[in-house]
């Protein structure tokens, strides 16, 4: 199967999303003389969470769109990558979906070896993409790729979300970056829980 690149007759068609996640990241706001900001917790749902959103491609807010796919053996589209290059030098992914019946093939992957491809020959200083804290599979994946956290809006949450589990998180992955200053979290590590289920996207 190979990722080509896609034109405009793509463009308006919706994407429902669909995911299961076991685990959410909760965010706890921190205040003091020296110190403010937020850190995330690694919080279980009480039961298994299957989650929606929908998406639509090329809806025209971002500058310098690309749009690249993937077709099965009988031409149905099973992946899509949606890029942007912002005018402030950074890459963002905007949107990277694979069919349910897909994860867990390597297409996930495939796809996000792509949009670093285009972020290098682009000469971009910075890859940056967006989810939520309750998409604990995607978190994971993106994680492995060397993504790391770069911001959250701790009220763009639904008003519906009680917990507050659904936080836009902004996660980035430094390109072409000098060795003094390393790509890696500055936290306090603990073992992946028990049970977890690793889902690419």
């Amino acid at each position: 199967m190979n990722i080509m690149e896609l034109d405009a007759s793509h463009k308006g068609r919706r994407i429902v999303v669909r995911y299961k996640t076991a685990f959410y990241y909760k965010a706890l706001s921190l205040c003091g003389d020296d110190l403010f900001g937020a850190v995330f917790l690694l919080v279980p749902f009480p039961v298994a969470q299957e989650k929606q959103y929908d998406f639509t491609l090329l809806d025209g807010s971002r500058e310098r769109s690309r749009l690249f796919g993937v077709a099965n053996e009988t031409g149905e589209w099973i992946g899509y990558l949606e890029t942007s290059h912002e005018w402030n030098d950074r890459f963002r992914i905007v949107n990277l979906w694979v069919d349910e019946s897909y994860r867990r093939s390597g297409l996930g992957g495939k796809l996000m070896h792509k949009a670093l491809d285009c972020a290098y020959e682009g000469g971009v200083r910075v890859m940056v993409l967006e989810t939520e804290t309750c998409n604990y599979p995607a978190i994971q994946f993106y994680r492995k790729f060397g993504f790391v956290f770069n911001g959250c809006d701790l009220t763009g949450h639904m008003s519906d979300d009680d917990i507050g589990c659904e936080v836009p998180l902004e996660m980035r992955l430094p390109l072409n970056q000098p060795s003094s200053e390393p790509n890696d979290e500055r936290c306090l590590r603990s073992p992946h829980p028990q049970n977890s289920t690793q889902t690419r996207p």
